[in-house]
Protein backbone atom coordinates (compact mmCIF):
# COMPACT_ATOMS: atom_id res chain seq x y z
CA UNK A 1 0.00 0.00 0.00
CA UNK A 2 1.45 3.37 -0.96
CA UNK A 3 1.48 6.41 1.31
CA UNK A 4 -1.72 7.77 -0.26
CA UNK A 5 -3.62 4.54 0.40
CA UNK A 6 -3.36 3.14 -3.12
CA UNK A 7 -2.73 -0.53 -3.63
CA UNK A 8 0.60 -0.77 -5.42
CA UNK A 9 1.49 -4.07 -7.07
CA UNK A 10 5.11 -4.99 -7.53
CA UNK A 11 6.91 -7.79 -9.35
CA UNK A 12 9.74 -9.45 -7.46
CA UNK A 13 13.24 -9.96 -8.95
CA UNK A 14 13.93 -12.86 -11.30
CA UNK A 15 17.22 -14.59 -11.97
CA UNK A 16 18.24 -16.66 -14.97
CA UNK A 17 21.38 -18.07 -16.54
CA UNK A 18 22.77 -21.38 -17.76
CA UNK A 19 25.71 -23.67 -17.10
CA UNK A 20 27.06 -22.96 -20.59
CA UNK A 21 27.01 -19.27 -19.66
CA UNK A 22 29.11 -20.07 -16.62
CA UNK A 23 31.72 -22.00 -18.64
CA UNK A 24 32.11 -19.29 -21.29
CA UNK A 25 32.19 -16.43 -18.77
CA UNK A 26 34.84 -18.25 -16.74
CA UNK A 27 36.91 -18.86 -19.90
CA UNK A 28 36.62 -15.25 -21.01
CA UNK A 29 37.40 -13.55 -17.71
CA UNK A 30 40.01 -15.97 -16.37
CA UNK A 31 42.04 -15.44 -19.55
CA UNK A 32 42.07 -11.70 -18.92
CA UNK A 33 40.23 -10.89 -22.14
CA UNK A 34 36.90 -11.16 -23.92
CA UNK A 35 35.82 -13.45 -26.72
CA UNK A 36 36.70 -10.95 -29.40
CA UNK A 37 40.24 -10.44 -28.12
CA UNK A 38 39.71 -7.15 -26.27
CA UNK A 39 41.89 -7.13 -23.18
CA UNK A 40 40.43 -6.48 -19.78
CA UNK A 41 41.43 -6.40 -16.11
CA UNK A 42 44.12 -8.94 -15.26
CA UNK A 43 42.42 -10.18 -12.08
CA UNK A 44 40.39 -13.29 -12.94
CA UNK A 45 36.78 -13.72 -11.85
CA UNK A 46 35.64 -17.23 -11.11
CA UNK A 47 32.01 -18.26 -10.87
CA UNK A 48 30.91 -21.28 -8.89
CA UNK A 49 27.52 -22.82 -9.55
CA UNK A 50 25.79 -24.00 -6.39
CA UNK A 51 23.63 -27.02 -7.03
CA UNK A 52 21.53 -29.04 -4.63
CA UNK A 53 21.78 -32.82 -4.96
CA UNK A 54 19.07 -35.36 -4.21
CA UNK A 55 19.91 -35.42 -0.50
CA UNK A 56 19.42 -31.67 -0.24
CA UNK A 57 23.07 -30.77 0.39
CA UNK A 58 24.87 -28.15 -1.68
CA UNK A 59 27.70 -29.32 -3.95
CA UNK A 60 30.10 -27.39 -6.17
CA UNK A 61 30.51 -28.50 -9.79
CA UNK A 62 32.31 -26.72 -12.58
CA UNK A 63 31.00 -29.00 -15.32
CA UNK A 64 28.38 -27.71 -17.71
CA UNK A 65 26.42 -29.10 -20.60
CA UNK A 66 23.12 -27.30 -21.08
CA UNK A 67 22.52 -24.48 -23.53
CA UNK A 68 21.44 -20.97 -22.65
CA UNK A 69 18.64 -21.12 -25.16
CA UNK A 70 16.08 -23.64 -26.24
CA UNK A 71 16.09 -25.06 -29.74
CA UNK A 72 13.66 -22.37 -30.82
CA UNK A 73 16.01 -19.61 -29.65
CA UNK A 74 13.86 -18.53 -26.69
CA UNK A 75 15.70 -18.23 -23.33
CA UNK A 76 14.87 -20.81 -20.66
CA UNK A 77 13.10 -18.34 -18.37
CA UNK A 78 12.20 -20.79 -15.62
CA UNK A 79 15.76 -22.05 -15.16
CA UNK A 80 17.63 -20.53 -12.24
CA UNK A 81 21.30 -20.89 -11.34
CA UNK A 82 22.95 -19.04 -8.47
CA UNK A 83 26.49 -17.79 -9.06
CA UNK A 84 28.84 -16.64 -6.31
CA UNK A 85 32.06 -14.69 -6.75
CA UNK A 86 35.50 -15.92 -5.90
CA UNK A 87 36.40 -14.25 -2.53
CA UNK A 88 39.32 -12.32 -4.06
CA UNK A 89 37.13 -10.51 -6.59
CA UNK A 90 35.00 -7.48 -5.69
CA UNK A 91 31.42 -6.98 -6.81
CA UNK A 92 32.35 -3.59 -8.24
CA UNK A 93 35.04 -5.19 -10.45
CA UNK A 94 32.61 -7.76 -11.83
CA UNK A 95 29.88 -5.19 -12.49
CA UNK A 96 32.37 -2.97 -14.30
CA UNK A 97 33.60 -5.78 -16.54
CA UNK A 98 30.17 -7.16 -17.38
CA UNK A 99 28.81 -3.68 -18.16
CA UNK A 100 31.77 -3.05 -20.45
CA UNK A 101 31.02 -6.32 -22.28
CA UNK A 102 27.56 -5.04 -23.18
CA UNK A 103 29.31 -2.84 -25.75
CA UNK A 104 31.35 -5.70 -27.21
CA UNK A 105 31.19 -6.26 -30.97
CA UNK A 106 31.33 -10.02 -30.42
CA UNK A 107 27.86 -11.60 -30.44
CA UNK A 108 28.66 -14.37 -27.94
CA UNK A 109 30.31 -11.99 -25.47
CA UNK A 110 27.43 -9.55 -25.70
CA UNK A 111 24.76 -12.20 -25.09
CA UNK A 112 26.69 -13.69 -22.17
CA UNK A 113 27.08 -10.25 -20.62
CA UNK A 114 23.33 -9.69 -20.90
CA UNK A 115 22.58 -13.03 -19.26
CA UNK A 116 24.95 -12.36 -16.40
CA UNK A 117 23.56 -8.83 -16.05
CA UNK A 118 20.16 -10.38 -15.21
CA UNK A 119 21.70 -12.26 -12.29
CA UNK A 120 23.78 -9.30 -11.11
CA UNK A 121 20.71 -7.07 -11.12
CA UNK A 122 18.74 -9.60 -9.05
CA UNK A 123 21.02 -8.79 -6.09
CA UNK A 124 20.29 -5.38 -4.55
CA UNK A 125 23.85 -5.13 -3.27
CA UNK A 126 25.09 -4.88 -6.88
CA UNK A 127 22.79 -2.03 -7.89
CA UNK A 128 25.07 0.79 -6.76
CA UNK A 129 27.94 -0.61 -8.88
CA UNK A 130 25.75 -1.16 -11.93
CA UNK A 131 24.37 2.39 -11.71
CA UNK A 132 27.89 3.78 -11.27
CA UNK A 133 28.97 1.98 -14.47
CA UNK A 134 25.97 3.29 -16.45
CA UNK A 135 24.40 -0.13 -16.89
CA UNK A 136 20.86 1.26 -17.20
CA UNK A 137 21.43 3.33 -20.40
CA UNK A 138 23.29 0.38 -21.91
CA UNK A 139 20.41 -1.98 -21.16
CA UNK A 140 17.80 0.47 -22.47
CA UNK A 141 19.70 0.63 -25.76
CA UNK A 142 19.14 -3.13 -26.16
CA UNK A 143 15.34 -2.73 -25.90
CA UNK A 144 15.21 -1.58 -29.53
CA UNK A 145 17.77 -4.12 -30.77
CA UNK A 146 16.75 -6.29 -33.71
CA UNK A 147 17.74 -9.44 -31.75
CA UNK A 148 14.70 -10.50 -29.72
CA UNK A 149 16.75 -12.51 -27.21
CA UNK A 150 18.79 -9.39 -26.45
CA UNK A 151 15.56 -7.49 -25.84
CA UNK A 152 14.38 -10.26 -23.52
CA UNK A 153 17.52 -10.27 -21.37
CA UNK A 154 17.65 -6.47 -21.20
CA UNK A 155 14.01 -6.33 -20.07
CA UNK A 156 14.65 -8.93 -17.36
CA UNK A 157 17.72 -7.08 -16.08
CA UNK A 158 15.85 -3.75 -16.00
CA UNK A 159 12.97 -5.49 -14.22
CA UNK A 160 15.37 -6.58 -11.48
CA UNK A 161 16.85 -3.10 -11.25
CA UNK A 162 13.38 -1.54 -11.01
CA UNK A 163 12.89 -2.71 -7.40
CA UNK A 164 13.88 0.71 -5.98
CA UNK A 165 12.31 4.11 -6.63
CA UNK A 166 15.61 5.80 -7.56
CA UNK A 167 16.30 3.14 -10.19
CA UNK A 168 12.75 3.43 -11.51
CA UNK A 169 13.28 7.12 -12.22
CA UNK A 170 16.58 6.40 -14.00
CA UNK A 171 14.98 3.68 -16.14
CA UNK A 172 12.09 5.92 -17.19
CA UNK A 173 14.37 8.90 -17.91
CA UNK A 174 14.90 10.01 -21.48
CA UNK A 175 13.25 7.58 -23.87
CA UNK A 176 13.54 4.61 -21.47
CA UNK A 177 9.83 4.29 -20.77
CA UNK A 178 9.01 4.82 -24.43
CA UNK A 179 11.33 1.95 -25.41
CA UNK A 180 9.68 -0.34 -22.86
CA UNK A 181 6.18 0.58 -24.08
CA UNK A 182 7.26 -0.21 -27.64
CA UNK A 183 7.85 -3.82 -26.54
CA UNK A 184 4.10 -4.15 -25.93
CA UNK A 185 3.67 -4.46 -29.70
CA UNK A 186 5.89 -7.55 -29.81
CA UNK A 187 4.42 -10.78 -31.12
CA UNK A 188 6.52 -12.87 -28.70
CA UNK A 189 4.52 -13.67 -25.55
CA UNK A 190 7.58 -13.82 -23.25
CA UNK A 191 8.74 -10.36 -24.33
CA UNK A 192 5.29 -8.89 -23.67
CA UNK A 193 5.06 -10.61 -20.27
CA UNK A 194 8.43 -9.27 -19.11
CA UNK A 195 7.69 -5.78 -20.47
CA UNK A 196 4.39 -5.68 -18.55
CA UNK A 197 6.13 -6.87 -15.37
CA UNK A 198 8.67 -4.06 -15.73
CA UNK A 199 5.90 -1.52 -16.35
CA UNK A 200 4.08 -2.73 -13.22
CA UNK A 201 7.13 -1.91 -11.11
CA UNK A 202 7.57 1.50 -12.76
CA UNK A 203 3.87 2.31 -12.37
CA UNK A 204 4.23 2.06 -8.59
CA UNK A 205 6.25 5.29 -8.70
CA UNK A 206 4.03 8.39 -8.86
CA UNK A 207 6.91 10.50 -10.25
CA UNK A 208 6.68 8.55 -13.51
CA UNK A 209 2.89 8.71 -13.89
CA UNK A 210 2.88 11.80 -16.15
CA UNK A 211 5.03 9.84 -18.61
CA UNK A 212 2.60 6.91 -18.47
CA UNK A 213 -0.24 9.29 -19.31
CA UNK A 214 1.66 10.97 -22.15
CA UNK A 215 2.49 7.62 -23.76
CA UNK A 216 -1.05 6.17 -23.47
CA UNK A 217 0.46 2.98 -22.07
CA UNK A 218 -2.79 1.16 -21.27
CA UNK A 219 -4.29 1.86 -24.69
CA UNK A 220 -1.20 0.43 -26.38
CA UNK A 221 -1.22 -2.60 -24.12
CA UNK A 222 -4.76 -3.74 -24.93
CA UNK A 223 -4.30 -3.33 -28.68
CA UNK A 224 -2.07 -6.41 -28.64
CA UNK A 225 -4.37 -9.48 -28.45
CA UNK A 226 -1.62 -11.52 -26.77
CA UNK A 227 -1.79 -9.29 -23.67
CA UNK A 228 -5.32 -10.53 -22.89
CA UNK A 229 -5.20 -13.96 -24.49
CA UNK A 230 -4.97 -16.05 -21.32
CA UNK A 231 -5.11 -15.60 -17.52
CA UNK A 232 -1.32 -15.57 -17.22
CA UNK A 233 -1.16 -12.50 -19.49
CA UNK A 234 -4.46 -10.93 -18.45
CA UNK A 235 -3.65 -10.78 -14.72
CA UNK A 236 -0.47 -8.63 -15.07
CA UNK A 237 -2.31 -6.33 -17.49
CA UNK A 238 -5.04 -5.77 -14.88
CA UNK A 239 -2.40 -5.20 -12.19
CA UNK A 240 -0.93 -2.41 -14.32
CA UNK A 241 -4.40 -0.83 -14.57
CA UNK A 242 -4.80 -1.02 -10.80
CA UNK A 243 -1.51 0.79 -10.17
CA UNK A 244 -2.66 3.63 -12.44
CA UNK A 245 -6.32 3.60 -11.43
CA UNK A 246 -6.18 6.74 -9.28
CA UNK A 247 -5.27 8.80 -12.36
CA UNK A 248 -8.23 10.62 -13.89
CA UNK A 249 -6.93 9.83 -17.37
CA UNK A 250 -7.01 6.10 -16.57
CA UNK A 251 -10.54 6.32 -15.20
CA UNK A 252 -11.80 8.22 -18.24
CA UNK A 253 -10.14 5.75 -20.61
CA UNK A 254 -11.78 2.85 -18.78
CA UNK A 255 -15.22 4.44 -18.68
CA UNK A 256 -15.51 6.52 -21.83
CA UNK A 257 -13.19 4.73 -24.26
CA UNK A 258 -14.36 1.16 -23.64
CA UNK A 259 -11.32 0.18 -21.57
CA UNK A 260 -13.57 -1.22 -18.83
CA UNK A 261 -15.52 -3.31 -21.33
CA UNK A 262 -12.27 -5.05 -22.30
CA UNK A 263 -11.62 -6.18 -18.72
CA UNK A 264 -15.27 -7.01 -18.07
CA UNK A 265 -15.05 -9.30 -21.10
CA UNK A 266 -11.89 -10.85 -19.60
CA UNK A 267 -13.80 -11.57 -16.39
CA UNK A 268 -16.57 -13.17 -18.43
CA UNK A 269 -14.10 -15.19 -20.50
CA UNK A 270 -12.04 -16.47 -17.57
CA UNK A 271 -14.76 -17.25 -15.05
CA UNK A 272 -12.62 -19.89 -13.32
CA UNK A 273 -9.86 -17.43 -12.42
CA UNK A 274 -10.60 -16.00 -9.00
CA UNK A 275 -7.64 -13.64 -9.32
CA UNK A 276 -9.08 -12.05 -12.45
CA UNK A 277 -12.55 -11.86 -10.89
CA UNK A 278 -11.12 -10.21 -7.77
CA UNK A 279 -8.97 -7.70 -9.67
CA UNK A 280 -11.81 -6.69 -11.99
CA UNK A 281 -14.13 -6.35 -8.97
CA UNK A 282 -11.66 -3.90 -7.40
CA UNK A 283 -11.53 -1.79 -10.59
CA UNK A 284 -15.33 -1.66 -10.87
CA UNK A 285 -15.74 -0.76 -7.19
CA UNK A 286 -13.23 2.11 -7.46
CA UNK A 287 -15.01 3.54 -10.49
CA UNK A 288 -18.47 3.14 -8.93
CA UNK A 289 -17.78 5.92 -6.41
CA UNK A 290 -18.25 8.46 -9.20
CA UNK A 291 -21.94 8.78 -10.19
CA UNK A 292 -20.95 10.36 -13.50
CA UNK A 293 -19.44 7.05 -14.58
CA UNK A 294 -22.45 4.86 -13.76
CA UNK A 295 -24.33 4.87 -17.05
CA UNK A 296 -21.24 4.12 -19.14
CA UNK A 297 -20.13 1.47 -16.67
CA UNK A 298 -23.49 -0.27 -16.93
CA UNK A 299 -23.31 -0.13 -20.73
CA UNK A 300 -19.95 -1.91 -20.51
CA UNK A 301 -21.54 -4.77 -18.57
CA UNK A 302 -20.11 -3.83 -15.17
CA UNK A 303 -23.40 -4.31 -13.31
CA UNK A 304 -23.82 -7.86 -14.67
CA UNK A 305 -20.26 -8.64 -13.58
CA UNK A 306 -20.86 -7.23 -10.10
CA UNK A 307 -24.11 -9.20 -9.79
CA UNK A 308 -22.15 -12.36 -10.61
CA UNK A 309 -19.58 -11.41 -7.98
CA UNK A 310 -22.33 -11.17 -5.34
CA UNK A 311 -22.66 -14.95 -5.24
CA UNK A 312 -18.93 -15.71 -5.43
CA UNK A 313 -17.64 -18.26 -2.95
CA UNK A 314 -14.66 -15.96 -2.40
CA UNK A 315 -15.59 -13.63 0.46
CA UNK A 316 -13.54 -10.68 -0.77
CA UNK A 317 -14.92 -10.87 -4.33
CA UNK A 318 -18.45 -11.08 -2.93
CA UNK A 319 -17.73 -8.12 -0.65
CA UNK A 320 -16.54 -5.91 -3.51
CA UNK A 321 -19.51 -7.04 -5.60
CA UNK A 322 -22.22 -6.03 -3.14
CA UNK A 323 -20.48 -2.78 -2.27
CA UNK A 324 -20.45 -1.88 -5.96
CA UNK A 325 -24.17 -2.68 -6.24
CA UNK A 326 -24.82 -0.46 -3.21
CA UNK A 327 -23.03 2.41 -4.96
CA UNK A 328 -25.10 1.88 -8.11
CA UNK A 329 -28.30 1.80 -6.04
CA UNK A 330 -27.44 5.19 -4.54
CA UNK A 331 -27.95 6.71 -8.01
CA UNK A 332 -31.66 6.65 -9.03
CA UNK A 333 -30.64 6.88 -12.70
CA UNK A 334 -29.26 3.33 -12.52
CA UNK A 335 -32.33 1.65 -10.98
CA UNK A 336 -33.97 0.56 -14.21
CA UNK A 337 -30.71 -1.03 -15.39
CA UNK A 338 -30.44 -2.77 -12.03
CA UNK A 339 -33.88 -4.34 -12.47
CA UNK A 340 -33.03 -5.44 -15.99
CA UNK A 341 -29.85 -7.12 -14.77
CA UNK A 342 -31.65 -8.98 -11.98
CA UNK A 343 -29.44 -7.38 -9.33
CA UNK A 344 -32.27 -6.70 -6.79
CA UNK A 345 -33.19 -10.41 -6.71
CA UNK A 346 -29.55 -11.29 -6.00
CA UNK A 347 -29.47 -8.64 -3.28
CA UNK A 348 -32.60 -10.12 -1.66
CA UNK A 349 -30.94 -13.56 -1.57
CA UNK A 350 -27.97 -11.93 0.16
CA UNK A 351 -30.15 -10.99 3.16
CA UNK A 352 -30.00 -14.64 4.28
CA UNK A 353 -26.18 -14.67 4.19
CA UNK A 354 -24.46 -15.86 7.36
CA UNK A 355 -22.17 -12.83 7.28
CA UNK A 356 -23.58 -9.77 9.02
CA UNK A 357 -21.66 -7.29 6.85
CA UNK A 358 -23.16 -8.83 3.72
CA UNK A 359 -26.68 -8.66 5.20
CA UNK A 360 -26.22 -5.03 6.22
CA UNK A 361 -25.06 -3.99 2.74
CA UNK A 362 -27.96 -5.88 1.15
CA UNK A 363 -30.35 -3.90 3.35
CA UNK A 364 -28.62 -0.62 2.41
CA UNK A 365 -29.16 -1.43 -1.26
CA UNK A 366 -32.83 -2.32 -0.71
CA UNK A 367 -33.32 0.90 1.24
CA UNK A 368 -31.81 2.96 -1.59
CA UNK A 369 -34.25 1.30 -3.98
CA UNK A 370 -37.21 1.68 -1.62
CA UNK A 371 -36.80 5.46 -1.46
CA UNK A 372 -37.96 5.70 -5.08
CA UNK A 373 -41.75 5.12 -5.30
CA UNK A 374 -41.49 3.38 -8.68
CA UNK A 375 -39.51 0.55 -7.06
CA UNK A 376 -41.88 -0.20 -4.16
CA UNK A 377 -44.29 -2.55 -5.95
CA UNK A 378 -41.39 -4.50 -7.42
CA UNK A 379 -39.75 -4.83 -4.01
CA UNK A 380 -43.03 -6.06 -2.49
CA UNK A 381 -43.28 -8.73 -5.21
CA UNK A 382 -39.71 -9.81 -4.44
CA UNK A 383 -40.79 -10.57 -0.87
CA UNK A 384 -38.89 -7.77 0.80
CA UNK A 385 -41.66 -7.12 3.39
CA UNK A 386 -41.37 -10.39 5.37
CA UNK A 387 -37.56 -10.24 5.09
CA UNK A 388 -37.44 -6.72 6.49
CA UNK A 389 -39.98 -7.66 9.19
CA UNK A 390 -37.86 -10.61 10.27
CA UNK A 391 -34.59 -8.65 10.31
CA UNK A 392 -36.22 -5.78 12.22
CA UNK A 393 -36.07 -8.13 15.23
CA UNK A 394 -32.34 -8.83 14.76
CA UNK A 395 -30.22 -8.54 17.92
CA UNK A 396 -27.66 -6.62 15.86
CA UNK A 397 -28.52 -2.93 16.04
CA UNK A 398 -27.24 -1.95 12.58
CA UNK A 399 -29.22 -4.69 10.83
CA UNK A 400 -32.34 -3.93 12.87
CA UNK A 401 -32.15 -0.21 12.06
CA UNK A 402 -31.61 -0.86 8.32
CA UNK A 403 -34.62 -3.18 8.22
CA UNK A 404 -36.84 -0.66 10.05
CA UNK A 405 -35.86 2.06 7.56
CA UNK A 406 -36.93 -0.17 4.68
CA UNK A 407 -40.27 -0.86 6.39
CA UNK A 408 -40.80 2.88 6.84
CA UNK A 409 -40.21 3.54 3.14
CA UNK A 410 -42.52 0.72 2.02
CA UNK A 411 -45.33 1.61 4.42
CA UNK A 412 -46.59 4.33 2.05
CA UNK A 413 -47.71 1.63 -0.38
CA UNK A 414 -51.24 0.29 0.27
CA UNK A 415 -50.52 -3.38 -0.38
CA UNK A 416 -47.27 -3.15 1.58
CA UNK A 417 -49.03 -1.53 4.52
CA UNK A 418 -51.64 -4.32 4.55
CA UNK A 419 -48.89 -6.95 4.57
CA UNK A 420 -47.11 -5.14 7.42
CA UNK A 421 -50.29 -5.17 9.49
CA UNK A 422 -50.60 -8.91 8.94
CA UNK A 423 -47.08 -9.34 10.27
CA UNK A 424 -47.78 -6.97 13.22
CA UNK A 425 -44.96 -4.67 12.23
CA UNK A 426 -45.29 -1.01 13.17
CA UNK A 427 -43.41 1.30 10.75
CA UNK A 428 -41.57 4.32 12.03
CA UNK A 429 -40.99 7.68 10.35
CA UNK A 430 -39.30 7.27 6.97
CA UNK A 431 -35.82 8.59 6.38
CA UNK A 432 -35.11 9.60 2.80
CA UNK A 433 -31.32 9.86 2.83
CA UNK A 434 -29.59 7.79 0.14
CA UNK A 435 -26.77 5.69 1.57
CA UNK A 436 -23.51 5.04 -0.26
CA UNK A 437 -20.52 2.92 0.68
CA UNK A 438 -17.71 4.97 2.18
CA UNK A 439 -14.59 5.24 0.06
CA UNK A 440 -12.58 4.09 3.07
CA UNK A 441 -14.37 0.76 2.96
CA UNK A 442 -12.38 -0.25 -0.10
CA UNK A 443 -9.47 -0.81 2.27
CA UNK A 444 -11.46 -3.01 4.64
CA UNK A 445 -10.14 -6.42 5.65
CA UNK A 446 -11.68 -9.57 4.14
CA UNK A 447 -14.98 -10.55 5.69
CA UNK A 448 -15.26 -13.19 8.38
CA UNK A 449 -18.24 -15.47 8.69
CA UNK A 450 -19.52 -15.41 12.26
CA UNK A 451 -21.24 -18.77 11.98
CA UNK A 452 -18.52 -20.72 10.16
CA UNK A 453 -15.55 -21.65 12.31
CA UNK A 454 -13.87 -23.15 9.25
CA UNK A 455 -14.05 -19.82 7.37
CA UNK A 456 -12.82 -17.95 10.44
CA UNK A 457 -9.83 -20.26 10.80
CA UNK A 458 -9.00 -20.00 7.08
CA UNK A 459 -9.20 -16.20 7.01
CA UNK A 460 -7.26 -15.90 10.29
CA UNK A 461 -4.53 -18.05 8.72
CA UNK A 462 -4.50 -15.86 5.60
CA UNK A 463 -4.15 -12.73 7.75
CA UNK A 464 -1.31 -14.29 9.73
CA UNK A 465 0.46 -15.29 6.53
CA UNK A 466 -0.01 -11.82 5.06
CA UNK A 467 1.37 -10.21 8.24
CA UNK A 468 4.30 -12.63 8.26
CA UNK A 469 5.09 -11.83 4.61
CA UNK A 470 4.89 -8.10 5.35
CA UNK A 471 7.37 -8.42 8.22
CA UNK A 472 9.75 -10.51 6.11
CA UNK A 473 9.67 -8.00 3.24
CA UNK A 474 10.28 -5.13 5.68
CA UNK A 475 13.38 -6.92 7.00
CA UNK A 476 14.67 -7.57 3.47
CA UNK A 477 14.05 -3.98 2.28
CA UNK A 478 15.76 -2.57 5.40
CA UNK A 479 18.74 -4.87 4.92
CA UNK A 480 18.98 -3.91 1.21
CA UNK A 481 19.15 -0.22 2.13
CA UNK A 482 21.74 -0.84 4.84
CA UNK A 483 23.97 -2.93 2.54
CA UNK A 484 23.70 -0.32 -0.21
CA UNK A 485 24.95 2.40 2.15
CA UNK A 486 27.76 0.21 3.49
CA UNK A 487 28.91 -0.53 -0.06
CA UNK A 488 28.89 3.16 -0.94
CA UNK A 489 31.12 3.95 2.07
CA UNK A 490 33.45 1.07 1.23
CA UNK A 491 33.67 1.64 -2.53
CA UNK A 492 33.69 5.43 -2.82
CA UNK A 493 35.47 6.43 0.41
CA UNK A 494 37.50 3.67 2.06
CA UNK A 495 39.02 2.03 -1.03
CA UNK A 496 40.00 5.31 -2.79
CA UNK A 497 41.62 6.61 0.42
CA UNK A 498 43.70 3.42 0.67
CA UNK A 499 44.76 3.16 -2.96
CA UNK A 500 45.37 6.77 -4.03
CA UNK A 501 47.83 7.63 -1.19
CA UNK A 502 46.59 11.19 -1.36
CA UNK A 503 47.79 11.98 2.14
CA UNK A 504 44.36 13.19 3.17
CA UNK A 505 44.32 10.61 5.98
CA UNK A 506 47.05 8.46 7.45
CA UNK A 507 46.71 4.68 7.63
CA UNK A 508 46.10 4.97 11.36
CA UNK A 509 43.35 7.58 10.88
CA UNK A 510 41.70 5.41 8.21
CA UNK A 511 41.78 2.47 10.61
CA UNK A 512 40.22 4.51 13.42
CA UNK A 513 37.50 6.08 11.25
CA UNK A 514 36.45 3.02 9.28
CA UNK A 515 37.32 0.42 11.93
CA UNK A 516 35.68 -2.95 11.06
CA UNK A 517 33.35 -1.64 8.34
CA UNK A 518 34.68 -4.15 5.77
CA UNK A 519 33.91 -7.10 8.02
CA UNK A 520 30.47 -5.68 8.78
CA UNK A 521 29.83 -5.05 5.08
CA UNK A 522 30.82 -8.57 4.02
CA UNK A 523 28.68 -10.14 6.75
CA UNK A 524 25.62 -8.14 5.76
CA UNK A 525 26.12 -8.84 2.03
CA UNK A 526 26.19 -12.55 2.85
CA UNK A 527 23.16 -12.20 5.13
CA UNK A 528 21.19 -10.32 2.46
CA UNK A 529 21.99 -12.93 -0.19
CA UNK A 530 20.90 -15.68 2.21
CA UNK A 531 17.53 -14.14 3.11
CA UNK A 532 16.75 -13.18 -0.49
Amino acid sequence: MSGDGRRVIKIRPSSMSSKETERLIVDIISQGGSANGVSRAASPIRFVEKRTNASGSVSVDGESSSSSSSSSGTPELNKRHTFSLHPTVSHSQMCEQVTADLKSTDVATKELALQLMVNLASQASNHVFLIFNNAIPSLIAFLSHENEIYRMYATLALGNLSQTESNQVLIAAGDGLEQIVALLQSQTPDVIAKAVSLLINLSGNSEIHPQFEALNVLQKLVTNPIALSSPEFCIPSIHLVQNLLHLESTQKWLVFQDGLRIFVDCAKKFLESNEIQGDVAVIILNLSFNDAYHSKMIESGAIHTSRRHLVSSDLVISQNGYRTIVNFSSNPATHEWMWESGAPASIVSLTSHDNNDAVEHALICLFNLAIKDANVDRLVKLGVIPIAASLSRSPIDEIQNRALKIISCLSGNKSARFRLEELHVVPRAAEGRVIKVSVDEIKAQPLQSESSSEDQARIAHQKNQAHRLHVIMEIIETEKSYVEHLLIVKTFFLEPLRTTHSGILSDQQIKVIFSTIEIICNLHVMFLQAIE
